[in-house]
Parts: C-alpha cells; sequence; structure tokens
C-alpha cells in the first residue's frame, strides 16, 4: 500500500493517508465533517468538548487499519477497503451528531452513492457491504468492541479532559481476531486480554454516566431535537433524505443550523423562543427520571399535567453503554468462548447493568407545577 502523506492526529500520533484517502478528506462531505461537533451540544456544559465528527473518521480509519492487521493480515485491496469503512462511516450524521433524529447509517450511504462514488468506485459494492454488515470485516466497524468505539472513547475522554490511560489499546488491538460463529464473521479477542477488553467497558460506562447521559447534555438534546423538527416543519431547512441528493448537504452543519436558529429567533412563538433559549445556553430543567421499558406510561401522565405540552420534553437515549455485552468473545485454545461466561470477570455483573433512563424536562418556570403532577401519577402511593 502506497500512502501519499502523513497527519498528526492528537490521540494517535502520526497518521499515514493514501493518495485515495486525501481525495476523500478534500472532498465536499468530508470536510462538511470539519463543522459537526463530535459531541452535539455537550460543549455547553463541558466548553473543550469541540472536536469533529472528521477527526473521529480519520482516528477510526486508523484504528480499522491496526485491527484488520491484527485480525486478517489480508491483500492490499481489503486493508484500504476497511480503512475507507472507517473513514467513511459517520459521513451520514446530522448537524450536531448524535443529537437529532435520524438514521445517520442509511444517510451516510445515500451520500455515498450520491456524492462520493465516483471517487471510489473501484470499492463502492464492497464498501456498502462493509457498511451494512454483510461483509466479513464489517465486525471491525460494528461490534460491541471495534475501531469505532475504541476511537471514541479516547477521543472523547481526550477533549474532556478524563482519565483513560487504563485502557490498553495496544493490547486489545493486537488481540483482535474474525472467527466464525455459527455461521457468521464475529470479533473475538485472545486469551489473556479479558482484562483490557473489561477496562474498556468500565471507560466506556463511565463517559456515558458523566458524559453522554449528563441530566444537562440530555435537556440540550431534547431542546435541538425538538426545534429541529419544528424547522423542517416549517421550512426553515430541508428534509436530510432531499438535502443528500446534491452538495446542499455539504453545507447542511452546525454553523447552518446555528445560522437558522438565528433566523428564527427573530420572529414570534415557540419556535423563535427555544431557538433563542439554546442560542444563549439556556438549560430545561430535568423534573423526572425512571427507567422505564415503554414511554407509554409516562407519556399519558405528562398529557393530563397542567404543563404546555410544547414545553414538556421527553429524551430517552439513542446510545447505551452496552448494547450485548454478551457478545463479547474469547478465543481460548482455538475455541471462540462468551468472555461473560468465563469465571471471575467483571463482565458478569456488567452484562446485567442497564443505564438507559427516560427522562421529563421542562422550562424552569413549568418544573414544579410537572414534578407535583408526574409525582402525583406515577410514584405517589
Amino acid at each position: 500500500m502506497v500512502f501519499a502523506r502523513e497527519i498528526y492526529d492528537e490521540v494517535h500520533g502520526f497518521v499515514d493517508l493514501t493518495p485515495l484517502e486525501e481525495e476523500l478528506i478534500k472532498s465536499c462531505p468530508l470536510t462538511r465533517l470539519h463543522r459537526v461537533k463530535q459531541l452535539g451540544p455537550a460543549f455547553y456544559i463541558y466548553p473543550s468538548a469541540t472536536h469533529t465528527r472528521l477527526a473521529h473518521s480519520i482516528g477510526t480509519m486508523h484504528l480499522a487499519d491496526r485491527m484488520y492487521a491484527s485480525a486478517v493480515n489480508g491483500d492490499a485491496y481489503e486493508r484500504q477497503l476497511i480503512r475507507l469503512a472507517g473513514l467513511l462511516h459517520d459521513v451520514g450524521h446530522l448537524p450536531f451528531s448524535h443529537a437529532l433524529p435520524g438514521d445517520h447509517e442509511a444517510l451516510g450511504l445515500e451520500v455515498i452513492r450520491n456524492l462520493l462514488s465516483d471517487i471510489i468506485s473501484e470499492y463502492l459494492l464492497d464498501l456498502i457491504e462493509v457498511l451494512t454488515g454483510r461483509h466479513k470485516l464489517s465486525p471491525i466497524i460494528a461490534s460491541e468492541i471495534d475501531a469505532d468505539r475504541l476511537d471514541y472513547l479516547l477521543r472523547d475522554a481526550h477533549h474532556l479532559g478524563l482519565p483513560y490511560r487504563m485502557v490498553d489499546l495496544e493490547r486489545i488491538l493486537r488481540s483482535a481476531k474474525l472467527a466464525r460463529v455459527d455461521g457468521k464473521w464475529v470479533l473475538a479477542f485472545e486469551q489473556g486480554a479479558e482484562v483490557a477488553v473489561e477496562a474498556l467497558l468500565v471507560t466506556r460506562l463511565s463517559l456515558f454516566r458523566r458524559v453522554y447521559l449528563h441530566k444537562h447534555v440530555a435537556g440540550l438534546e431534547a431542546l435541538l431535537a425538538r426545534i429541529y423538527m419544528k424547522m423542517v416543519e416549517e421550512g426553515f431547512v430541508e428534509p436530510p433524505l432531499e438535502l443528500v441528493k446534491s452538495e446542499k448537504w455539504c453545507f447542511f452543519d452546525d454553523c447552518a443550523l446555528l445560522e437558522a436558529m438565528k433566523a428564527a429567533s427573530t420572529g414570534k412563538g415557540w419556535l423563535a423562543e427555544a431557538s433563542h433559549m439554546f442560542l444563549k445556553g439556556e438549560l430545561l430543567q430535568m423534573v423526572f427520571e425512571a427507567r422505564l421499558g415503554s414511554d407509554e406510561e409516562l407519556q399519558e401522565a405528562v398529557s393530563q399535567c397542567p404543563v404546555p405540552r410544547e414545553w414538556v420534553f421527553l429524551h430517552r437515549p439513542k446510545l447505551v453503554p452496552f448494547r450485548d455485552p454478551s457478545k463479547i468473545l474469547i478465543e481460548v485454545g482455538g475455541e471462540v468462548v462468551r468472555l461473560s461466561e468465563l469465571g471471575g470477570t467483571l463482565l458478569e455483573k456488567l452484562a446485567s447493568y442497564v443505564y438507559s433512563p427516560v427522562r421529563v424536562y421542562t422550562k424552569p418556570e413549568y418544573a414544579r407545577a410537572l414534578w407535583e403532577c408526574l409525582y402525583k401519577r406515577l410514584l405517589k402511593p
């Protein structure tokens, strides 16, 4: 594989780029990611959380390459393919990343087909197979522990000033292996990597509790999501499926949404007030938190409360600390087994831990009335 240049990354050090990758990074769908914050509106709570989706995408490409070298070590075509999957896996993210409603993976496929297919024509079909989970290399990008998660955990912790040196990145990368289990390709880790894997999971849980599901970050996401949906409804911004059909997508970034909010804030009504509130960094107040299997009971209770419905926000996290930790696999004596089945592992306790709270927010002036209403309907004996 021939590299055209190297760039320096604050987390991984020097990262090499092939001519194809350099061309992609200069293309408008990827330069757009310079202007999409990795952690959405979290910068209002953590001022240093201003790193971007592009930095994360380059980091994921780098780690996918290293993981591939350990897990497969195949030919140059496959190596370039998995690097492209890492670089392009987040190209469909909406402004402020996970804060807005929408399927960024489906949008990403449309961006690749509509705006990048000429550049990556040689790899296009296989790349789509990798990104949709139908290729043997897919687990390197989409598993309980993969290149994507490794990069964002280390990068987010670095920018937030949180300790992350307990994560033994080298051990995890060097122990990664692709294996066939029940007819499917999966990512497994060599025996001896159990402690490193569990330390990574503990770090992930800590970041979820301290950052991703921070009550004020979640409140900002809830407000921003409602503003965005109202903007689409009122024609301030076009629906994303229309934008990805042309280079209009390249200019639909955090800056564009903020400018739309500035324009909306000069008017009247709910959208003007909500946009003004977000632009000033004013926070909603959390009045209720529950770990429910369904939102229906909570929504029914909210509908009976004497608070303007447009100022009541339900937030259920898009992301969870663990999707299915029982799928983390260890290769023992040539056989692949579940880490949770090995005796004396921390994962036995982590696997049963669920942290995905449903929260209710409102404006501070409505908080007491809403809390009293929900307490009466849901908690009072």
